[in-house]
């Protein structure tokens, strides 16, 4: 199997926490302290400035995006 490698984003600093919600990764970039998405066409979106090295994320069963 070949296939294409592609940087999406660059300049993180400590990209960590990957988790897949409604058809998209998310991650946080715990000294930069960001949340960010990837969607499926590719573009990464800054989503969420979090103060405090954010690290776990997840969701309740409401919906609502929880960030430790």
């Amino acid at each position: 199997m070949t296939g294409t490698v592609q940087t999406l984003i660059d300049g993180l600093l400590f990209p960590e926490c990957p988790r897949w919600h409604n058809n998209e990764l998310w991650f946080s970039d715990m000294h930069a302290e960001t949340l960010y998405r990837l969607a499926a066409d590719g573009s990464v979106l800054q989503t969420l400035s979090v103060p405090g090295e954010p690290a776990g994320l997840g969701w309740l069963p409401n919906g609502d995006l929880v960030v430790v």
